[in-house]
């Protein structure tokens, strides 16, 4: 099977839109827990290929439903660009906090200190998803947006389910 650049680039395109869409609810991608209800240190490298696999072919099929113009692929990966040079220092910042969070461990003595790290990463991360969003749906057609819109909403249905 060839692929040329063209069908490289549309396929990366549809993959930051659906990759958008997707994050709205990460959860709903969570490793699968071992017997004792955690995961172990080889869990997670373990079930990751089938997870990118499956989450990959949901996004392409997502990004057919949308059916993009080329236009607007182009468009989509220019959005996705800008914003990733635009957002590069938030993005370093959230790793540090992710790296705060696990350095704190599990100790009930680092709670509060645990709890208010955990809604600063999650204040900064609705914040840039919102902003990256907009940006997105920006190049949408209405008839796109109702459908990525209704895809939000399934995907967070779905986790809320999961997360009961």
């Amino acid at each position: 099977m060839t692929m040329n650049l063209k069908s490289i680039q549309q396929f990366g395109l549809m993959s930051l839109a659906v990759m958008t869409v997707m994050s709205a609810v990460p959860a709903a991608f969570a490793e699968p827990a071992t017997p004792s209800g955690k995961s172990g240190p080889g869990e997670q490298h373990q079930h990751k290929g089938e997870r990118y696999k499956k989450y990959a072919e949901e996004r392409q099929k997502f990004m057919q439903e949308l059916n993009l113009s080329d236009e607007q692929k182009a468009k989509m990966k220019a959005a996705h660009e800008a914003f990733r040079q635009e957002n590069k220092p938030a993005m370093e910042s959230l790793k540090g906090k992710y790296k705060q969070l696990k350095q704190l461990g599990t100790d009930s003595a680092n709670d509060a200190q645990r709890q208010k790290l955990k809604a600063e990463i999650r204040q900064e991360r609705e914040a840039l998803m919102a902003k990256k969003n907009a940006s997105m749906q920006g190049i949408l057609t209405p008839e796109q947006q109702a459908k990525w819109e209704a895809k939000r909403a399934e995907r967070k249905a779905q986790w809320q389910q999961k997360h009961k």
